[in-house]
Parts: C-alpha cells; structure tokens; sequence
C-alpha cells in the first residue's frame, strides 16, 4: 500500500484525548520532532523520569560536571521507545553539526557534546532533557488522530519549556479554550 502524507505534525504538540488510558500516554503532551512517509517521533513533555537525576545521567556517562548548573535541571520520560536513549529538546540558540532544527525556535540534538555543554552552563538558554521517545509507524498517528485519540495543536515555547510539568496538560487545552476534564 502506498502512504501519502498530506499533513506533517512536525514541530506541533499532539495532546492525548483524556478517553486515552494507555500508559505511558494517559494525559501526555508530546512534542513532534519528525513526521514524515516512514512515521513519526516525538518526545512527551510532561512527565519527569524521577528514577534518575542530571548529576546521576552525567556522572553514569562519565561527563564532568559543575554542580550548580546541573542542579535544577530535571530529566523528563521522552517516551517507551529506547528508554535508556537521551535527546536534548532546545531553543535554536545552541545548535550541534547533527542538531535537528525543527521550527524556527525549537530543535532536538542527541549527542554526549550537547550534555556535556549543558552542564558546563554553556547550553541552550532551556532545554528539556528526556529519556526515550514516542514513535509511530507509517500512517500510525494519521490513523490514531483522525480516531480522536490525540488533539494536534500549534507548538508554544512558553508551554514548552516554562509552563511547569504538572500543568502543560491541562495549558494546552486552555489554550484551545477548553477544559479537559470537561471532555
């Protein structure tokens, strides 16, 4: 069977339908990386990997550190594919030679450089670092958005990256004025 994409989610948010109680995506917010004729990637954004710190990840990796900078930054579950995997979500103001650009301010770089610059303070001004990934097979997501499993929405840096974890779930339906507990 031969797949055309008509429409590329890339660089969108895809919000699970509150019906949606599959884990690990019950109430997620994923942020599409890449979409195209052979699937689509993502990582979500609202959920913390609370079995491991920064310091941890950067220490196991044998990557030095300073302390205060690696402090607050917190890792984030990207997704049930490869879990051990890291990907850095950033503002465009880092970039890296394998650095995917995905929209005008946002990008994804997936290397032990782009770490170790972070905890050095000389990283992206914000960042999401996460564990594993989201993905999906050709025509996958099509079929699973048009069955209202998941909301495509326009991207929000704010959302993104200042919004806290807790509460991106429920911003993103605000921002399409809804409640999602009223759906």
């Amino acid at each position: 069977m031969d797949y055309i994409q008509e429409t590329s989610y890339a660089g969108k948010l895809l919000l699970a339908m509150p019906k949606m109680s599959d884990q690990p995506f019950n109430r997620a917010v994923v942020y599409i990386c890449v979409h195209n004729q052979d699937g689509a990637m993502g990582i979500v954004v609202n959920r913390y990997a609370n079995f491991i710190s920064f310091s941890q990840l950067l220490s196991e990796l044998k990557i030095d550190k300073e302390e205060k900078v690696v402090e607050g930054i917190p890792i984030h579950y990207g997704g049930p594919v490869e879990a051990n995997r890291g990907f850095v979500l950033h503002t465009n103001d880092y970039t890296h030679e394998t650095t995917l650009k995905i929209s005008p301010g946002i990008s994804l770089s997936a290397t032990l450089e782009t770490l170790d610059t972070i905890a050095h303070g000389n990283g992206p001004e914000k960042c999401i670092v996460a564990l594993g990934y989201a993905a999906w097979g050709p025509g996958q997501l099509e079929d699973e958005v048009k069955d209202s499993a998941w909301i495509p929405i326009s991207a929000d840096e704010r959302l993104l990256f200042d919004t806290d974890v807790q509460d991106k779930y429920q911003t993103a339906f605000e921002s399409l004025g809804v409640n999602a507990d009223m759906i």
